[in-house]
């Protein structure tokens, strides 16, 4: 059984850059004058467990360059390897300690970091290479996204925003790919990071929870979504939602007039009961208003919904947290309320000035 072979090793060199990289696809021809002879088998060595993924190298082939995600310890296996790294991202390693990203969309995969940004960088333009443009943009935002201070994210940021430059994405088409991801993550130590691009927030997420494409109807144009999933422990069973809707907010944020917003905005069905909550939320966010609002429907599910808000330098914040009527509220009540220990408002960074 063949394996896949993906581009001969210089030309994989400048791939990353190009997208160029394609999958050995069938049979050669026979040996003989001028024929191409067999493409060799493709034998996997050891596994390499990585911590680190990686890192990013200038190669030069003539005139032209570009970065390769290399493997150093691995550049002189002369055959293949499989490598895992400190996320669980699996690839293959090429003789020369090139790796070789499968570009497969992964939905459940987390988010880029630093220590493994070579595998994201090669990830992202295998999956660009193979027609998942919205997947390997995503990665791509990631990592631009990530701190600055490794010399390695850096090369991989510089990277991306000659590709952006050359694919026009910039301005209104930044801002408008950035309106469309809404939360741009990357991994950091107590889970994922998410920045609200438009906004100008960021929070921090467990990394079990699962980001969802938001539905709400039509957004008007100062209005985000950011929607998750809260599994329930090692069951990976789904415990509670949370939409949290944010939008560009001109009155000041008196208790008055949140409650208005308030009344304006919750979430209700016929027959729902509303009931006022007191929450300990942290101080930093001002005045803060909670509801218990039951049944809610939603699809044509009964459910129970935990409803907050709060008014933050001209912006309002509403937090639905839907749960199952048998799912105890307490568990997802305080993942909240730890949620909101986390929130920041930023300046979303920008290396592509």
């Amino acid at each position: 059984m063949r394996s896949r072979v993906c581009c001969s090793i210089p030309a994989l060199l400048l791939a990353l850059l190009l997208g160029a990289c394609q999958p050995h696809t069938g049979t050669q021809p026979p040996n003989g004058r001028g024929a191409t002879p067999p493409v060799p088998r493709v034998r996997v060595g050891k596994v390499l467990r990585l911590n680190r993924a990686g890192l990013l190298k200038l190669v030069r082939q003539g005139n032209k360059s570009g970065l390769a995600a290399l493997v150093p310890v691995a550049n002189r296996s002369g055959g293949w390897q499989h490598a895992i790294d400190s996320q669980g991202n699996q690839f293959r390693v090429s003789p020369g300690g090139m790796i070789v990203a499968d570009g497969t969309p992964r939905p459940g995969r987390q988010p880029a970091s630093v220590a493994n940004v070579a595998y994201y960088f090669a990830q992202a333009y295998a999956l660009m290479a193979a027609k998942f443009r919205r997947q390997g943009l995503k990665i791509a935002v990631e990592i631009l996204d990530l701190p600055p201070g490794d010399p390695h994210v850096k090369r991989a940021q510089g990277a991306l925003c000659k590709l952006f430059a050359r694919l026009g994405i910039r301005g209104v088409v930044r801002k408008k790919l950035y309106r469309n991801l809404v939360g741009v993550a990357h991994r950091v130590h107590a889970g994922a990071r998410l920045t609200n691009y438009v906004h100008g927030f960021a929070i921090t997420a467990p990394l079990s929870w699962q980001v969802m494409a938001a539905t709400g109807g039509q957004l008007s144009p100062d209005e985000t979504i950011m929607a998750f999933s809260l599994p329930r422990g090692s069951e990976k069973k789904i415990q509670a939602n949370l939409l949290w809707t944010t939008r560009t907010w001109s009155k000041t944020s008196r208790t008055a007039s949140l409650a208005l917003y308030a009344r304006t905005r919750l979430l209700t069905t016929a027959g729902s009961r509303i009931k006022s909550q007191k929450l300990a939320t942290p101080a930093r966010l001002g005045a803060t208003l909670a509801y218990t609002v039951e049944p809610v429907k939603v699809r044509g599910k009964r459910l129970r919904s935990l409803q907050l808000f709060f008014a933050h330098q001209a912006r309002v914040h509403h937090l639905n947290l839907l749960l199952g009527p048998d799912t105890p509220p307490a568990p997802p009540r305080a993942a909240l309320l730890r949620l909101l220990t986390t929130f920041q408002t930023v300046t979303p960074p920008n290396p592509c000035r």
